[in-house]
This record gives C-alpha cells, sequence and structure tokens, in this order.
C-alpha cells in the first residue's frame, strides 16, 4: 500500500546548527511527545540514546523545536516498513550536516551486521581453541567431520541425477584447481616426497587389483591417452605434422641402429604376435564375405606395392626378383629350422621323405612307361 510520510527535523533555537533528521508516518506532535517521553525514560536510565538527547540534557529540551521537512507517499506493507521512507531519510541526513550518528538506510546493514557477527564468532571460537587439549581437539574434529558428513548426506539425499553430476564436475575442478595451486607453490623437496608416495601408492594400488580390475584399468588409460592424442593431433598443423613424423623417424631409425641381435629378435618376435593377434580377432568376428573383401583388397595392395607389373619386367630384373625370392625363402626356413622343436624336425624329415619317395616312384614310372612306349614303336 502507499502510505504519506513526513521527514522532520529537530533543530535548536539558539543554535541552527543542531540538528537531528527523523521520519514518521504520524503527525508532528504525536512524533515530539513520542520524543519526550523517549527522553524522559533516558534520564532515568530505562531507555537506549539517540544522537539528540545528549544536545536536550545540555541546552534543554524546551530550547528545541520540530520542524517539517518534506512529505513523501511511499510504498509500505504495513505502519512499521520504514524502508521507503528511511531511504528519503538518509538522503537528507547526506544532505545536512546533522548530529544524526547511525544511519537510516543501508541496504548492506544485513551484510555487514553478518560479517561483523562472523568476526566475533571467530575471536571467541579462537579464544575457546587456544586453550583445549590434545585429546579435547581431536574429540571437536571428529565431532565437526560427522556433523560436515551428515549435513552433506542430508543434502545428496534429495538431489536429482543432473544435480549431482554437476556437483561432481564441481568437486573435480575445485580438486583440480587446488592441487594445481599446491604444486605451483611446492618446493623441490616437497615435489620429490609427493611424487614418492604417488609412485607407492599406484604400486599397493595395482599389488592389489585382480585381473578384471586390471584389463579395466589398461583399458582406461588407453582411451585417456588415445582421446588426448587425438586432441593434440586435431590441434596441429600440416607443418607440426611432418616435423613430428620426421622426427619419429629418425629416433626409429637410431634405434634400430643402435639394437641388439637379441633386441632385434625380440621386436620381430613380438611384431608378428601383434599381427597374428590382429589378424586372428579380424577373422574371429568377420563373416565368409567379408573375409573374400578383406583378402581381395589385401591382394591388390600387394599388387600395388610392386616396383612393376611382372609382365613388364626385363630379363635382369626378373633374375634379380627370383634371386632375392629364393634368398628371403632360405633365410626364412633357416630362421624357422633354428627355432623348430624336436618334434616339428622329425615331422619336417617325415614329410620331406614321404615327397621324396613320391617323387622318385613318379620318376620311374614315368620311365617304365617310355621304355613300353618305345619298344612298342620298334615293333
Amino acid at each position: 500500500m502507499y502510505i504519506n510520510g513526513t521527514i522532520y527535523m529537530i533543530i535548536y533555537c539558539l543554535d541552527p546548527s543542531i540538528i537531528y533528521v527523523g521520519s514518521t508516518f504520524d503527525k508532528l506532535k504525536y512524533r515530539w511527545q513520542n520524543h519526550k517521553t523517549a527522553y524522559n525514560l533516558y534520564l532515568k536510565k530505562k531507555n537506549s540514546e539517540f544522537a539528540i538527547y545528549p544536545y536536550f540534557k545540555q541546552y534543554g529540551i524546551e530550547n528545541f523545536k520540530m520542524i517539517k521537512i518534506k512529505d513523501y507517499i511511499v510504498y509500505a506493507e504495513n505502519k512499521k516498513d520504514h524502508k521507503h521512507l528511511s531511504a528519503y531519510e538518509q538522503l537528507w541526513i547526506n544532505k545536512l550536516k546533522c548530529v544524526n550518528k547511525n544511519q537510516a538506510f543501508n541496504p548492506l546493514s544485513k551484510f555487514e551486521n553478518k560479517l561483523k557477527q562472523k568476526e566475533v564468532m571467530a575471536r571467541y571460537r579462537d579464544k575457546i581453541r587456544s586453550n583445549e587439549t590434545e585429546e579435547e581437539k581431536k574429540t571437536r574434529k571428529e565431532a565437526d567431520k560427522e556433523r560436515a558428513a551428515n549435513h552433506r548426506d542430508k543434502i545428496r539425499s534429495n538431489e536429482t541425477e543432473e544435480e549431482q553430476i554437476e556437483r561432481l564436475e564441481k568437486e573435480r575442478e575445485s580438486n583440480r584447481k587446488s592441487y594445481a595451486k599446491k604444486k605451483a607453490n611446492e618446493i623441490p623437496e616437497e615435489k620429490n616426497d609427493r611424487l614418492e608416495k604417488e609412485r607407492q601408492y599406484r604400486a599397493k594400488k595395482k599389488a592389489e587389483e585382480t585381473e578384471d580390475e586390471k584389463k579395466e584399468r589398461l583399458e582406461k588409460e588407453r582411451d585417456y591417452k588415445n582421446k588426448k592424442y587425438a586432441e593434440i593431433k586435431a590441434n596441429q598443423t600440416e607443418e607440426e605434422k611432418a616435423e613430428i613424423k620426421r622426427l619419429r623417424k629418425e629416433e626409429y631409425d637410431e634405434k634400430l641402429a643402435n639394437e641388439t641381435e637379441e633386441q632385434k629378435k625380440e621386436r620381430l618376435r613380438k611384431r608378428r604376435e601383434y599381427k597374428a593377434k590382429k589378424k586372428s580377432d579380424i577373422s574371429a568376428n568377420e563373416t565368409e564375405e567379408e573375409e573374400k573383401e578383406r583378402k581381395r583388397k589385401q591382394n591388390e595392395a600387394n599388387a600395388k606395392s610392386r616396383p612393376k607389373n611382372r609382365a613388364e619386367e626385363t630379363d635382369d630384373e626378373k633374375k634379380e626378383r627370383l634371386e632375392k625370392e629364393r634368398e628371403s625363402n632360405r633365410k626364412s626356413y633357416a630362421k624357422k629350422k633354428a627355432n623348430e622343436t624336436p618334434e616339428e624336425k622329425a615331422e619336417r624329415k617325415r614329410i620331406r621323405n614321404a615327397k621324396n619317395r613320391a617323387k622318385k616312384k613318379a620318376e620311374k614310372e614315368s620311365q617304365t612307361n617310355l621304355m613300353a612306349n618305345a619298344e612298342l614303336k620298334t615293333i
């Protein structure tokens, strides 16, 4: 509702520089009478002090009078709601040089009071904690933790899935920031201690994990690395990509040049195992049509990788190619023989002897057939 309010001043008749500014919704004569009554109670120490009361006491209240400054139509929920009128009162307090000590209107008063209350409580808390023993300190901390946990559980029990996701994201972000800040301000000794603790924690966790947990962890690590690699690769320019490729090639060539025979064998063995595993994984999940298509593409790729079509190559190129193939076959056969078990060796000899016997038999049969044909011709 809108109501009429009045801004007034109480002025000392003999010295107009002594002014007190106030506001009221009542008539001025009633407000002046209330001031007089409150002043009498103040003299009996039964009421709080207004800024003008010491002047009443010094010069006599009969030497003061109340004058209206201005009427305002203000919004008020009831007659006790002075916010709107107090704003106008504060404007006149700022304008006139008056004896008022307190601010009539301050929108930050609640905030300031809360801050003052917090400061008082902090001082009181520090005073109590400075005199407490170690046992009291422990019990207090446990009680604080329990109270915080109960409050947290109470809030989380009523939150939705979206609120939970948002809260967890904020917590992770806050933890990341605090951890990064802590890392930035740590000295080398603290850094070494932290890294050692992290290594011990990871080693302990790895030792306690099951096979399924290990697989899950490795899968997560691979996904994270792939994601990071994809992000980095997406932001690279063509020049950066070419430079990285060149550096990797140089590093790989240097590694190959410095590796021993054992390292080379191990590398090739791992490569063969990886290819075989990859091939088996692909073939296990593919249909017959997919297998045919894969083989066709593989044959096409092999044909493209040849330097020239064999129909177009010269005699020298053909000889060189056949020599290389024979050399490669000899090496692979010798390598296979070197790595085979006694059972595999016996089986290989058995197959070779069977082939030789079949070959000799075929040659003998062809020879007898030729001789029979020759005899028939002579007859």
